[in-house]
C-alpha cells in the first residue's frame, strides 16, 4: 500500500537478472515487467504496464578504481484515458549512467556519477530531461 495511490490497487513486479563474469569484469543484463491494477481508481496514472531493460558492467581500472557504465530503457503504457488529453498515456524513458568508484579502504568508498535521464510521453506534461552529477561518500559498518 502506498500513500500516493488509491487504497484499492495491486502492483506486481517480475524481473529476470543475468550476471556474467569474464576475467575481472562483471556484466549484467536485467529484464523487468511491472503491472499495476487499480480498481475504481480516480487517477489515470494508477493502472499501467511497464517493460524495462538494463545492461551494464563493472570494470576494474586500477587496484582501487572501478568504472560502472549502464544503459536502461523503460516503456510504460497506462490503461485509462487521461481526461486532460483524451488519450491513454504512453511513456518511453532512457537512462544512461557512468560511475567511477574509488575504494578508500575496506569500509570506505568515494563515487562520482554522471547520469542522463530522458522521458518522452505522448502527454507533453510528463516529458522530462535530467542531467545529474553526484559525488557520494560511503561508509560500511
Amino acid at each position: 500500500d502506498s500513500m500516493d495511490k488509491d487504497s484499492n490497487f495491486i502492483h506486481h513486479s517480475l524481473g529476470l537478472n543475468n550476471v556474467f563474469a569474464y576475467n575481472d569484469n562483471i556484466y549484467y543484463f536485467n529484464l523487468n515487467y511491472d503491472l499495476e491494477n487499480a480498481k475504481d481508481s480516480f487517477s489515470a496514472n494508477s493502472d499501467f504496464k511497464n517493460y524495462g531493460i538494463k545492461i551494464g558492467a563493472i570494470i576494474p581500472i586500477l587496484n582501487k578504481v572501478s568504472f560502472k557504465p549502464s544503459f536502461g530503457y523503460n516503456h510504460t503504457i497506462y490503461k485509462k484515458v487521461d481526461s486532460s488529453y483524451y488519450s491513454k498515456r504512453k511513456d518511453n524513458e532512457i537512462v544512461i549512467s557512468s560511475i567511477f568508484d574509488y575504494k578508500l579502504d575496506y569500509n570506505q568508498s568515494l563515487s562520482f556519477a554522471l547520469i542522463y535521464d530522458k522521458q518522452n510521453s505522448n502527454h507533453n506534461f510528463y516529458d522530462s530531461l535530467n542531467y545529474t552529477s553526484m559525488i557520494n561518500y560511503r561508509y560500511e559498518f
